[in-house]
């Protein structure tokens, strides 16, 4: 029997809700799926004030702006950290000692069971909940340094290249830390665990959670009773990539999407529109593709389901990257069939042909829009393949039957 009375506080860089993109989106589940054994609080520790001062279903919300001015010690603490080569200063961003102290006073009057890291970068504030009796989770939504050593490889220039190679140690020592002090260390993928254990060595047990979705929110879209964004001028012929263009694979992406593949599929199919829907797209990208009728930027958007309402595929062209691809998971759901890469599925217990198709050249990626669009009976089953996999394997109700055991061993080493 569970205990129900666990005091869950989840550590996180991002604004928890509503969840928009791949990692609020996880955060959101687990952040759910604890809420069956007692009380959540979140402290977020991010860039601005949050739009809203509650979250559904959550009393405790603590938050820092680390816009706000930083102590006189500390910036020049920063200062001198920044002068040594090999020191990653993307981790000391999101460390400052007014919000240690409000995580010391959480951690001192609300007193919880289980304290949860959402990445790496807050890796710095774990000496500080050492401090208290509670478990430890580490929920690492990528592998970071092998991230890190894919944008190595992207850099052009040799001092650059170097000073890299230096940040990766740093990076490489924190991240082990992390995952051995750490009581569990959760990853999204079977094949992240693997990595994680080849990097750090075999007595390394990351557990996986995967990344999942609340199938029924996406009912509304697959019964077709979801207003569509372009209400009235329906395009059976309409495309849609969805992600965060803060993060390089999902530019890269889009370049290759705007630049390679449109210009193709527009041949076999003039009326194509392309949707592309998320926040920070490049302004060069941005700009280049303005000349085009047929390519739609929509920047961020409040709600992600009138946009695939809009769409008859999703696609998902990422050639670097980490993870599993929560938009899959939506699309999935949503009865959109996906075209995609190999690393843009990376990690998703998927069978290519069934569930999805998946290509890694702009020519096999124009043939398999174009075999979903001309075959209505192939479309079918790939949608209904797709939206079984995803209520078994990806639903919450299926995530939350692997927390489960994982919580339970948690109360046994407690007891």
């Amino acid at each position: 029997m569970l205990n129900t009375s666990v005091r869950t506080l989840f550590i996180t860089l991002d604004l928890p809700y509503p969840p928009r993109s791949g990692a609020p989106l996880r955060n959101w589940q687990n952040m759910n799926l604890m809420r069956q054994y007692g009380n959540v609080a979140v402290f977020s520790i991010f860039k601005g004030q949050p739009p809203q001062k509650t979250l559904p279903g959550i009393q405790n919300w603590y938050h820092y702006d680390l816009a706000q001015k930083r102590p006189l010690k500390e910036r020049l603490q920063n200062r001198l950290s920044g002068l040594t080569p090999w020191r990653y200063a993307y981790i000391d961003f999101f460390y400052t000692q007014p919000a240690v102290d409000i995580l010391k006073q959480i951690l001192k009057e609300w007193q919880p069971t289980i304290v949860i890291f959402e990445h790496l970068w807050l890796c710095r504030y774990l000496p500080i909940v050492q401090r208290y009796p509670c478990q430890i989770i580490f929920d690492e939504h990528n592998v970071e340094v092998d991230l890190f050593e894919q944008k190595i490889q992207q850099m052009m220039g040799l001092r650059l290249k170097t000073k890299m190679k230096l940040e990766k140690f740093h990076l490489q020592f924190m991240e082990k830390k992390m995952a051995y002090k750490a009581d569990q260390i959760w990853v999204c993928s079977q094949s992240d665990a693997e990595k994680l254990k080849q990097r750090y060595g075999k007595n390394l047990n990351p557990y996986v959670v995967p990344n999942g979705i609340n199938v029924t929110d996406y009912d509304i879209v697959r019964r077709g009773e979801c207003i569509s964004a372009f209400e009235g001028k329906s395009n059976p012929h309409t495309l849609i990539f969805i992600g965060t263009f803060g993060y390089p694979p999902n530019v890269e992406a889009a370049e290759f999407l705007t630049q390679k593949f449109y210009p193709e599929i527009k041949q076999l199919y003039p009326n194509t529109l392309l949707i592309l829907v998320g926040k920070n797209p490049p302004p060069a990208l941005k700009n280049a593709t303005q000349q085009e009728p047929g390519i739609l930027w929509t920047g961020l958007v409040e709600d992600v389901k009138p946009y695939l309402a809009a769409a008859t595929i999703v696609i998902t062209p990422l050639f670097k990257g980490g993870g599993t691809r929560l938009k899959i998971l939506e699309a999935f759901a949503a009865d959109r069939p996906v075209v995609s890469t190999t690393k843009g599925a990376e990690g998703l217990d998927i069978e290519n042909k069934k569930h999805l198709f998946i290509e890694n050249e702009v020519e096999g990626m124009v043939d398999a829009v174009d075999q979903l669009w001309s075959n209505p009976s192939l479309y079918q089953q790939c949608v209904d393949n797709a939206y079984n996999l995803v209520k078994t394997h990806y639903s919450w109700d299926a995530v939350a039957n692997r927390i489960q055991p994982l919580i339970q061993n948690l109360f046994k080493i407690n007891s």
